[in-house]
């Protein structure tokens, strides 16, 4: 009943509903009712209780509940039905490909609060404060190797950045090949791994964290949703749209839809024509990207002279 009672305020917020009106729709009595709110305060979710307009969901820093991430009627529905959710890991990759010695658990998302060895692309640590982010990876076998993860990178990036926009209103940007920025700055990455027949898409996404939390211990510029939108973002709201819009392009990437991806991907990058700081094999390149294209790489006019393509495998784009 826990889970009724909060959809259904969700659903009604930010009005109030009498105690009546709740009985009534959910078909439970009033001390039944009143002892579930009590519950679902003590687990930090943000319900007002008024002896005369009734109760009200409030959005707030509550935490991630396994029931209210999952997704329901999904198109294809390989993803977001199975949800687990920790307070603390070393990284949620680690624990999608220990959970992938049981091929029950295909489609499995695994969320974590608070990562202790948290990463990105190349060994970069990646740093999120406790309870504010969203922080999962999702696990994918793939027997026949049908999965290329560059193009999970891409198509990873662009759910993220529908998703943001559908939920929060703030137009993300891709940088190349699997950060998201928001006004420039990072506000989320991704990291695909492939172990054995397993594929694990790692996603870190900055919610509701404040800026100097972000500047002391990442040393970039970095932003987070909340800061963007002004206003706390529900984080369960998100995760589900997140988790819908990697389904359909997850399945794009199944049916050979390598253009439609790269077409997506080209309409959320800001990179053409940008000046760009490269680090690649130890070593540091400037110059003026002139081409893009997803899979293979970007074309730079080099400062010094010259045109490069760097490739995704060895190349970082630097700030």
């Amino acid at each position: 009943m826990k889970l009724q009672l909060l959809r259904l305020l969700q659903k009604r917020q930010p009005q109030w509903v009498v105690m009546e009106g709740l009985c009534r729709e959910l078909g439970f009595e009033a001390k039944e009712i009143a002892k579930t709110v009590d519950e679902l305060q003590a687990q930090g979710f943000g319900i007002e209780v008024s002896p005369i307009s009734g109760y009200r969901y409030v959005i707030g820093e509550e935490p991630l509940w396994d029931e209210l991430l999952k997704v329901q009627g999904l198109r294809h529905g390989r993803l977001g039905q199975k949800i687990k959710v920790v307070q603390e890991s070393g990284s949620t990759n680690d624990l999608a490909r220990a959970a992938a010695n049981d091929r029950d658990n295909d489609g499995l998302a695994i969320f974590s609060e608070f990562q202790t060895a948290g990463r990105g692309r190349q060994g970069a640590g990646w740093f999120s404060p406790a309870g504010v982010n969203l922080l999962f990876s999702v696990l994918l076998f793939d027997e026949h190797k049908h999965f290329d993860p560059h193009l999970v990178t891409l198509a990873a990036g662009i759910a993220l950045a529908q998703a943001v926009k559908q939920n929060v209103g703030v137009d993300g940007k891709l940088k190349w090949p699997n950060d998201l920025l928001l006004d420039g700055q990072k506000a989320g990455g991704i990291l695909v791994e492939i172990f054995d027949s397993a594929v694990v898409v790692g996603m870190g996404l900055n919610c509701n964290c404040r800026r100097d939390d972000l500047a002391e211990a990442v040393g970039v510029p970095a932003v987070s949703l909340r800061e963007m939108a002004g206003h706390i973002i529900d984080r369960h709201s998100l995760a589900r749209s997140i988790l819908k819009h990697l389904d359909e392009w997850l399945e794009i990437c199944l049916a050979d839809g390598r253009q439609q991806v790269r077409e997506k991907y080209l309409e959320l990058s800001d990179l053409l024509g940008k000046s760009v700081n490269i680090s690649c094999d130890s070593r540091q390149y400037c110059g003026r990207v002139v081409d893009l294209d997803p899979f293979k790489g970007i074309l730079v006019q080099l400062d010094r002279g010259g045109v490069r393509l760097f490739t995704p495998a060895s190349t970082s784009l630097v700030g």
